[in-house]
């Protein structure tokens, strides 16, 4: 369990698609922070469906890690800071328990989330996602020309413990939610 961070991931194309519980992210396990992941695609990004087990995601994350100490796992709470998830298209579609998220399930921070794209579709259960467990919530930061938010998916910031929730900003021409 050391301190180094991890590292950055940029994914630069016309098209991507992440489905059946795939996913491209940047995870700490330590002390060390998480990286960032920069997503520029001149068409449409999709993250969309599950694997029964978990949903599509586009993350940075800091999660704990056991560690074994005399034949007990012992869960660790690492302190790194989660990193940004940016996100640059034209089309984005987060569907059928996808997500796009900055998360730390330990003592650091969440990260920040920036999504821009002309027109942005969240559906059945999509979301974008900022928490933390104890330390002070992402921020999520929103651009586009329209938003549509359909079937229970949501944009939401968490923090459990004592950090502050972040905020959420939306600048958006036309925002739709239903359902």
């Amino acid at each position: 369990l050391g301190e180094g961070d991890a590292g950055n991931v940029s994914v630069n194309t016309q098209n991507l698609t992440i489905r059946d519980g795939a996913t491209i992210n940047t995870t700490s396990h330590n002390d060390g922070n998480s990286g960032n992941v920069t997503i520029n695609a001149s068409k449409a990004v999709e993250v969309r469906g599950g694997n029964g087990i978990q949903g599509a995601n586009i993350n940075s994350s800091v999660l704990p890690q056991l560690a074994f100490i005399e034949n007990f796992p012992l869960p660790m709470e690492p302190a790194g800071n989660a990193g940004y998830v940016i996100v640059n298209n034209t089309y984005l579609k987060v569907s059928d328990d996808g997500s796009v998220s900055v998360s730390n399930r330990g003592k650091g921070n969440a990260g920040k989330l920036v999504v821009s794209a002309d027109f942005i579709q969240l559906t059945n259960l999509g979301s974008l996602v900022a928490q933390s467990n104890s330390g002070e919530g992402g921020n999520i930061f929103v651009q586009t020309d329209s938003l549509q938010i359909r079937k229970n998916s949501d944009i939401t910031t968490n923090a459990k413990g004592e950090g502050n929730g972040g905020n959420i900003t939306i600048n958006a021409i036309t925002l739709v939610a239903l359902e």
